[in-house]
């Protein structure tokens, strides 16, 4: 039994340290052109397909060097199963084109042409799912505003 749980423990870290993670960069074109700076970290495990696990910002998406998913305590059990981790500067803010509006209202609603956060993050969800690699075409969004 004990040999069975050694073993089971050696797979279990084997695996975890199967994965590691690249980072890309892009700038993501908005329905009316401007573009948002995102960075991607993806899983290196070819032939899987992963979910999306977005964070849009105001604070920058620009990432430390060498920053490490499986090593952040929020998102460690999401890296070790895989997922694309995406980051992004709403627009007006840091790397991002356009003008910022802190709390931008739903522009859309009565102007169809006009843009806003949720037409920028539907823009960029669906520039992802098209784009990017390895992706199984399923994205959520996280919110940490600290």
């Amino acid at each position: 039994m004990l040999i069975l749980i050694n073993g089971l423990h050696q797979l279990i870290n084997a695996q975890e340290s199967s994965i590691s993670y690249s980072k890309k960069t892009y700038m993501i074109p908005m329905r009316d052109g401007v573009k948002l700076y995102t960075v991607v970290l993806s899983p290196s495990k070819a032939g899987v397909t992963f979910p999306l696990l977005i964070q849009r910002t105001p604070y920058g998406a620009e990432l430390p060097e060498g920053y490490d998913p499986l090593k952040v305590p929020y998102i460690s059990a999401m890296a070790k199963d895989g997922y694309i981790f995406v980051f992004q500067d709403i627009r007006g803010k840091f790397k991002s084109e356009g003008s910022f509006e802190m709390n931008r209202p739903l522009y859309h609603i009565p102007d169809k042409k006009k843009t806003d956060e949720s037409t920028d993050t539907y823009d960029a969800i669906d520039w992802l799912i098209k784009n990017i690699p390895n992706n199984n075409g399923k994205a959520g969004i996280s919110v940490f505003l600290t």
